[in-house]
């Protein structure tokens, strides 16, 4: 990061020095912000002796500004970080002994969260609205410390605790200790482990976001939890990824969710969710016609399952932009019919279908369907089986999303046929940055049939091109080379060739990305 120099007593001073500058002569009590040493502190790099600055005055608070980590006088700084009591939006971001300095013990961890104790109910019970623990280290000593100052929180909106490490006896002392701050419906819990039997009813009626994600819950966490969310009517984001809560937690949740019309997030990735809990699901989700993003990615689902729940969710919800589905059991017959399910998704932004085995017929059925999704932005379609023909038909589809910004074939094989057929997707859709054709097969004159197209100056927007492992030799780097870098596609800055048969053209060596600056 370059840092612009700074006046400290009538005098230009180095980076250091002028962090020191800025520690000591900012105004008042404010607001602590301890992060990692490779991160900045007020646009600055935060250096041993600010550290070291920090343990001798735990009491001392330093207010991050959101936002506002750019390099700036000394001035400008103190502008930015007055605060006016009843008014300031104000976030707390501490981190843990291992991220901040592997030199610390974890009781330097407690240390930092001991000086936001002290803070609390002297500057911050009127004014904290959002409290973020990041990779700290929380025992029940420092728990009970921080319970009664948690107490007189009575605006914190919004808690993250995010990768820590906490016993569930200090975790559960925290959450009763917010269980009278009335304008908490914020809670992002990602991380965590050990969550089974925790009761989140205190919060229930309140809750707009929750994230419990990757945090080893199963069936029997997930239906403790729809018991405490059974009365709530205001839950919008719900992220439960990365759990093992499988069809019986999702029957469970299915039925917690009728009550919950507002939702418009629901992200169960990597839940281990299979075709019964897809189906009771469905019966469910179609009744929220506020649903916008639905992610169902990396379950064990099969074709029973999507197609009961894809034709439900289209209907209904009409606001559905984000929709994700890869990674499921689905296979032949079963994915051309879920593809073609997906006729009732129109509003789609995004599509995300990685690893469904589609085949030529399954990408045949879907440009049927994204060839009316004008809205289309994210059409993710990685290894699935598509040939030259499947990539025809895309193709022909995909010309008329004139909004699409990324593009991702990769593990197919489309080869030189589908490539020259991209060529026209580059050609008609100007808004597209990220192009990747990863693994397949395209070669020299695949290559050469893309770099046509882009001669015609039409793929000004793109930025990123993936090329990997497709058989390109010289030959084709040379002629990519002519359009690149140019006027003709001004933002591409990046090109990745690895693993192709040159070794060395243009420049480029064979095993690093291609780059322009």
């Amino acid at each position: 990061m370059s840092v612009v120099p700074a006046r400290c007593e009538g005098r230009l001073v180095s980076s250091e020095e002028r962090s020191h500058c800025l520690l000591k002569e900012l105004p008042g009590p404010l607001l602590g912000h301890v992060w990692p040493a490779e991160r900045a502190l007020l646009g600055l790099k935060v250096s041993r002796w600010m550290r070291e600055e920090l343990m001798l005055h735990a009491e001392r608070v330093i207010y991050q500004s959101k936002g506002k980590e750019a390099d700036a006088d000394k001035d400008t700084v103190a502008r930015d970080l007055s605060l006016s009591p009843g008014s300031a939006s104000i976030t707390v971001l501490m981190a843990g002994s291992k991220s901040f300095d592997f030199e610390f013990s974890e009781s330097i961890a407690d240390l930092h969260l001991l000086s936001l104790v002290e803070a609390i109910p002297m500057q911050l019970k009127n004014t904290l609205v959002h409290l973020e623990l990041h990779g700290c280290t929380m025992s029940v000593a420092v728990a009970k410390q921080l319970s009664p100052a948690l107490k007189q929180c009575k605006v914190l909106a919004r808690l993250d605790i995010l990768q820590s490490s906490i016993f569930a006896m200090a975790f559960d002392l925290i959450l009763k200790a917010l269980q009278e701050c009335q304008p908490l419906s914020q809670l992002k819990l990602s991380g965590l482990r050990n969550l089974d039997g925790v009761s989140f009813r205190q919060f229930s009626t309140n809750l707009t976001h929750l994230d419990l994600s990757s945090s080893t819950m199963r069936a029997q966490g997930a239906t403790e939890l729809c018991s405490s969310l059974r009365n709530n009517t205001r839950l919008t984001n719900l992220h439960l990824n990365s759990n093992h809560i499988g069809s019986d937690g999702a029957t469970a949740l299915a039925q917690v969710l009728k009550t919950c019309t507002e939702l418009k997030k629901l992200d169960l990735s990597a839940c281990a969710i299979s075709d019964e809990g897809m189906t009771a699901l469905a019966a469910t989700l179609e009744e929220h016609y506020a649903l916008e993003h639905l992610d169902l990615s990396q379950n064990t689902a099969g074709g029973a399952g999507m197609m009961q729940l894809i034709p439900s969710v289209g209907r209904r919800c009409m606001a559905l932009s984000h929709l994700d589905i890869g990674g499921n059991i689905l296979s032949g017959s079963t994915a051309v019919q879920t593809a073609a399910c997906l006729e009732t998704c129109s509003s789609l932004s995004c599509l995300g279908m990685p690893g469904c085995e589609l085949g030529d017929e399954g990408a045949e059925q879907l440009a049927v369907v994204v060839g009316r999704c004008g809205a289309l932005e994210r059409t993710i379609l990685r290894e699935n089986n598509i040939s030259p023909i499947g990539c025809g038909h895309l193709s022909a589809a995909l010309k008329r999303c004139k909004r699409l910004t990324h593009l991702d074939l990769g593990g197919n094989s489309v080869g030189p046929t589908g490539a020259t057929a991209l060529g026209e997707v580059l050609r008609d859709c100007p808004a597209l940055t990220r192009l990747d054709l990863m693994t397949n097969g395209i070669g020299d004159d695949g290559l050469q049939s893309l770099a046509r197209s882009m001669k015609l100056g039409t793929s000004r927007a793109l930025t990123a091109l993936d090329l990997r492992c497709n058989r390109i030799s010289s030959v084709g780097v040379d002629a990519l080379a002519v359009v690149v870098p140019g006027p003709l596609c001004p933002c591409l800055s990046y090109v990745d060739l690895r693993w192709n048969k040159f070794t060395k053209a243009v420049g480029v060596e064979c095993g690093k990305p291609f780059r322009f600056h």
